[in-house]
């Protein structure tokens, strides 16, 4: 399974990383801090799960659009400290819409609604 992470914010990414990699030890997470890299890396490969921060270049919204149309069958997981962006992230059929600051238990409920684990 391929999944990525991408957040403008480094502290927020090496948490995000922290985290997986207590619920998940083995599965490898891409991360990226530059939201134009991650679509590139996505025309790539293939991938099957991304969690995208919003307030970003470009915005997180706009990168689901964008993803989607490379594959959509990619699911989607918002990260982010607004919550205002919830309803156009669902119309982009999130799987879930995470508020900053998350924790362990609020990522793996994530994690079971995309049936990556139990």
């Amino acid at each position: 399974m391929n999944i990525i992470c991408v957040d403008d914010e480094l502290l927020a990414l090496q948490n995000f990383n922290f985290i997986m990699q207590n619920i998940l030890p083995e599965q490898k997470v891409h991360v990226f801090t530059d939201g134009e890299k991650a679509i590139e890396f996505f025309d790539n490969e293939k991938i099957d799960i991304a969690f995208l921060d919003i307030n970003m270049h470009p915005n997180g919204i706009e990168m689901g659009k964008r993803l989607k149309k490379i594959n959509s069958d990619v699911k989607l997981v918002f990260i982010t400290a607004y919550n205002n962006y919830a309803f156009e992230a669902f119309r982009l059929d999130a799987v879930d819409y995470l508020l900053k600051p998350y924790d362990k238990a609020q990522l793996k409920r994530s994690l079971v609604k995309l049936g990556v684990v139990d």
